[in-house]
């Protein structure tokens, strides 16, 4: 369970939220919908500690997030699937080797490091890809690789950030129910979206306005 008490921030002088207090809770799929500008992706960086720069509490199954920047990097490391908006791929790595990427920084031996990596790019059918580089792939296939690297080492919070804007309509119900498949009472799953479609999946609908 994730809980947000009296979360106050404030970006570029503008008031985003006053005292937002929110509860998503274990074993569901939760969507934050919002128009352009309503705080969507800067509440997930609050979520996934990489905005520190609020007033308020933010817990994680009972753990209040400390403002430490290095505790935050190791607990999302360790516990956080992260999918930005704009993928976050790094270009002098093949497409394996940024999905293996979290791997590494967890000390995972090499040989589980390939069985891990495999087996999510056998379930999003992304295989061909293993071996190219970011800038010979599409935009939908780079969020796809995104994707892969986020939930490659397991997380109990998965948090996605329009982790489906790039992709048909097929391959959005694919991604849906690899994350469905993740659901339980241990994890936590957020989606930023725009989608009605993809809202409609979720058990619990936040809209910020």
């Amino acid at each position: 369970m994730i809980i947000l008490e009296n979360i106050s921030k404030t970006h570029c002088k503008q008031k985003l939220f006053i005292q937002l207090n929110m509860v998503i809770e274990s074993g569901e799929m939760t969507a934050i919908k919002g128009r352009i500008g309503s705080g969507k992706t800067t509440l997930l960086k609050i979520l996934t500690g990489l905005d520190t720069s609020y007033q308020g509490i933010c817990s994680i199954f009972g753990n209040v997030m400390d403002k430490n920047d290095k505790e935050l990097a190791n607990y999302r490391l360790q516990n956080i699937g992260y999918i930005p908006q704009d993928y976050q791929l790094l270009e002098h790595l093949t497409c394996f080797d940024n999905i293996a990427l979290p791997l590494k920084f967890l000390k995972i031996s090499p040989n589980e490091q390939k069985v891990k990596v495999t087996n999510i790019l056998n379930e999003l059918k992304i295989t061909h890809l293993k071996d190219k580089y970011p800038i010979e792939i599409s935009g939908g296939q780079s969020q796809l690789v995104a994707i892969a690297r986020a939930l490659v080492k397991e997380p109990n919070i998965i948090i996605g950030d329009e982790p489906t804007g790039a992709l048909d309509r097929t391959t959005e119900e694919e991604v849906l129910r690899c994350l469905k498949r993740r659901q339980s009472e241990k994890t936590c799953i957020v989606i930023a979206t725009h989608s009605k479609a993809v809202a409609e999946k979720c058990q619990k609908i936040i809209e910020l306005k």
